[in-house]
């Protein structure tokens, strides 16, 4: 049941992101009147990476959820119920997608890995 629930809320996430990328390109497209960002920019690219990861950094460390995880009622804390920490909150954004590849080899969630690797876990809200 709660895989439906993390899923549900990367959805959301992932929902949110791609309206902050789109916000972003258009308010580019301002800047350079009209014309189109050409492709594997590197600069372009960096500051869309830059955009989720401040979503993500930003919704964990100051409320311990994102958008996703409060309309689905959990949130991220440590082990002990504790807040994240820096290291923490970055771990568990680098590892997201070698979790994601790694876990179906080991019959875990992606979810479960990312807890064990960045001892944290999710708490009902």
């Amino acid at each position: 049941m709660f895989f439906i629930k993390y899923s549900g809320a990367l959805i959301y996430d992932l929902i949110i992101v791609s309206i902050l990328f789109f916000a972003y390109t258009s308010a580019l497209l301002l800047f350079t009147h009209g014309q189109a960002i050409p492709p594997a920019t590197r600069w372009y690219q960096l500051s869309l990476f830059s955009i989720a990861f401040v979503y993500y950094y930003g919704s964990i460390r100051c409320g311990g959820q994102t958008v996703g995880m409060k309309a689905w009622r959990f949130k991220l804390t440590t082990e002990s119920g504790k807040k994240l920490s820096r290291q923490q909150i970055i771990a568990r954004f680098f590892y997201f997608i070698p979790a994601t590849l790694i876990a179906p080899f080991c019959l875990k969630g992606s979810y479960v890995l990312l807890h064990q690797w960045t001892q944290t876990r999710f708490k009902k809200v």
